[in-house]
């Protein structure tokens, strides 16, 4: 064994937890235990999403973790999930790390995105990012499947490391995700999403994934979302 870790697994819980992905759980601590000392902190039902990942994270930091790794309740990872997702984080050295999945109802696109320049204005705009394989660089991410160097960011971030944010005027909402990984950005962090590691969401009676995500996609959005981008800037992997 390397170095030894001290590993958070962060459980936000929104409902419960169904007989599937309790599986997929434990598989991710007992691959977590492999690799260190291993604390598993639950949100059961603490709402809304920032003040679960805010008191995960509080946990974490008490019991001076390294690495805190997101998975939320409704998630299904491959059972070697974490391993890869160590293995890039560490090689790559970079200080987050998603894997693949989809988000919960339509358009069922991919939870990463990058910010790119728009050829007309110039201005940044924010793309949807797809991948089949590979790694590759994002500027953010979902939190659902997500290893965090916590580390790195005790010591290059303050807290709150995610909030939310709402406008009246728009009607639109920042959500934790996206401001911890503003927050990452701004800091200088690299954020990397692993399309090896492949996960399913949960959507009320059914797993979302790469097997069907397309098909749910094409039913009725596919031609109203071209701005979905395939691909990103590749990282190379060591």
């Amino acid at each position: 064994m390397d170095k030894e870790e001290k590993i958070c697994i962060g459980i936000p819980v929104a409902g419960s937890v169904c007989p599937e992905v309790l599986t997929n759980l434990l598989a991710q601590a007992v691959c977590c235990g492999r690799r260190g000392r291993v604390t598993i902190s639950i949100a059961d039902n603490l709402f809304p999403y920032d003040r679960a990942r805010e008191c995960i994270l509080g946990q974490a930091l008490e019991e001076d973790c390294n690495l805190l790794y997101f998975v939320d309740a409704d998630i299904k990872p491959p059972p070697k999930a974490f391993e890869q997702l160590y293995r890039t984080l560490r090689d790559n050295k970079a200080q987050a790390v998603s894997g693949w999945y989809v988000r919960r109802g339509r358009p069922f696109t991919c939870v990463w995105s990058v910010k790119l320049d728009h050829p007309g204005t110039g201005r940044k705009m924010v793309c949807t990012v797809d991948a089949r394989a590979g790694v590759h660089k994002i500027y953010s991410s979902g939190l659902g499947c997500a290893l965090i160097d916590l580390a790195w960011c005790r010591e290059n971030m303050e807290r709150p490391y995610f909030w939310l944010e709402s406008s009246r005027e728009t009607g639109t909402i920042v959500w934790e995700d996206w401001s911890f990984f503003e927050l990452l950005n701004e800091r200088g962090g690299l954020a990397l999403g692993d399309a090896n590691v492949r996960c399913q969401h949960r959507v009320r009676d059914i797993f979302v994934d790469d097997k069907n995500d397309q098909v749910l996609r094409s039913l009725d959005f596919q031609e109203e979302h071209p701005e979905i981008a395939q691909g990103g800037e590749m990282v190379e992997v060591k």
